[in-house]
């Protein structure tokens, strides 16, 4: 993934399933980087707070799974 489709992640908002619970939460992405080969993105909740790196194969933006999965 280039320094410029990473640049296109930051400050969209999407969504994150929480693993194990089917828990689907809404959130922003606020930073992004490329980690061993993976794409992890930072990202803070639509409502109340806290930031968590996460895998962006996790994140779904306007409903469409992250472009990550296409660099795989």
């Amino acid at each position: 993934m280039t320094a410029r489709e990473i640049a296109e992640l930051l400050d969209k908002q999407a969504t994150l399933e929480l693993q194990g619970s089917g828990l689907v939460i809404g959130v922003r992405i606020v930073n992004a980087r490329e980690n061993f080969g993976r794409i992890d993105v930072l990202v803070t909740p639509m409502e109340g707070s806290g930031q968590a790196w996460v895998n962006a194969e996790r994140v779904t933006i306007n409903g469409l799974v992250s472009r990550t999965e296409e660099v795989a």
